[in-house]
């Protein structure tokens, strides 16, 4: 298949990415843009991230090992949920969680657990524990980028209100406990 069939079989909607791609800022946040007027128009579903932490701490259960944890939650998440319909806030928060997963990801975080409006997610020290928490903070900045300008946007579009977020991080030593038999407890 040559070029130009290519072309001929992809709508104009979609973006055809190859392994080896770059993608440039912009081109992420029209992604990220045309995914979230997906979820709010469509009920588009979302996938969790948490398997891939799982795996990560799974060698690790009853040891003690170096990370920086990070929370991050919707400011007045609580208020939202009496003012706004349930399905909005539904789709408020997952749009969030799944967005916002995807940032602590591409800066080699993993995602915890979920917990109401919040993302719970640890980032290993490995050998140089100021880098971590250097990768983590430019993560958190991130967030808060993807925020402002990649979710309220499309958000203020479809009549859902503007977020903010609050992130809390510590660096330090954690063990690691696995709650029931089954390698998927957290």
């Amino acid at each position: 298949m040559n070029a130009s069939d290519k072309k001929e079989n992809s709508s104009d909607n979609d973006l055809d990415l190859e392994e080896d791609s770059i993608l440039d800022f912009k081109t992420l946040c029209n992604l990220r843009q045309g995914r979230l007027d997906s979820v709010l128009s469509e009920k588009y579903q979302y996938y969790t991230l948490v398997d891939r932490g799982q795996r990560f701490l799974l060698p690790y259960v009853i040891s003690k090992v170096e990370f920086v944890i990070m929370y991050a939650d919707i400011v007045g998440s609580t208020k939202m949920s009496m003012t706004l319909p349930t399905e909005q806030v539904v789709t408020i928060i997952k749009a969030f969680s799944h967005e916002l997963s995807s940032v602590i990801e591409s800066y080699r975080g993993f995602v915890l657990k979920y917990v109401g409006d919040a993302i719970i997610s640890f980032f290993p020290s490995e050998f140089n524990k100021y880098l971590v928490c250097d990768r983590a903070y430019n993560c958190a900045k991130s967030m808060r980028a993807v925020l402002k300008n990649d979710i309220n946007p499309v958000f203020r579009r479809h009549n859902y209100p503007d977020l903010q977020i609050k992130i809390g991080m510590a660096e330090g030593e954690n063990i690691v406990i696995q709650y029931g038999k089954d390698k998927n407890s957290n």
